[in-house]
C-alpha cells in the first residue's frame, strides 16, 4: 500500500524524454539557469496531495498533483517560441491522457478533474539570473489507489 514516489517521478521523466522534444527532463527545479540551446527543459515537482472521495470502503486513495515547468531556452523574442512551447505542452498532455497508468503505479491521470481540478497549463515568464525564460507551468493530477488501509 505504499506509494513509490521515486518510481512515479522516474516514470514521468522517462516518458517525457521518450517524446524527443525536451533537451533535458529533471525531477526538480534547476538550481542554475538552464543551458541555452537545449531547446526545452521540463522539470517535475511535487504539488499538493490529498485523499479523494472515489476511495473504496477498505482503503483510501489519493490525488497527487505533479507540477511540471517547461522552459524555452532560446531567446524569448523569437517567432518560434510560442508555437513550440504550445506544441510541447500539448504533446506531453496528449501522451499522458489516454489510459496512462505509469506502468501500473497509478489508477490514472485525472484529465477532466473527476476528483479535483482538471489537468491544466498556465503560460508565463520566469526570470533566472539575468535571463528571462518563456515557460508553461503544467499541473498533472494523478490518482493513486489504495494508499492507506482503513481497516476491516
Amino acid at each position: 500500500m505504499a506509494v513509490d514516489g521515486t518510481a512515479i517521478f522516474q516514470a514521468l521523466e522517462s516518458h517525457a524524454l521518450k517524446l524527443g522534444i525536451f533537451g533535458a527532463v529533471n525531477g526538480h527545479e534547476p538550481k542554475s539557469v538552464p543551458t541555452f540551446g537545449e531547446s526545452m527543459v521540463l522539470s517535475f515537482n511535487l504539488g499538493s496531495f490529498h485523499p479523494i472521495l472515489s476511495s473504496g470502503l477498505k482503503s483510501l486513495s489519493y490525488r497527487i498533483e505533479v507540477l511540471g515547468r517547461i522552459y524555452r531556452t532560446d531567446l524569448v523574442g523569437s517567432d518560434t517560441v510560442e508555437p513550440e512551447i504550445l506544441s510541447a505542452a500539448l504533446a506531453l498532455f496528449t501522451s499522458i491522457s489516454g489510459g496512462f497508468t505509469l506502468g501500473g503505479l497509478i489508477r490514472c491521470v485525472d484529465v477532466l478533474g473527476m476528483d479535483g481540478e482538471m489537468m491544466n497549463a498556465e503560460p508565463g515568464y520566469l526570470k533566472l539570473g539575468d535571463e528571462t525564460f518563456r515557460t508553461v507551468d503544467l499541473m498533472i493530477p494523478l490518482l493513486v489507489n489504495d494508499v492507506m488501509d482503513l481497516g476491516a
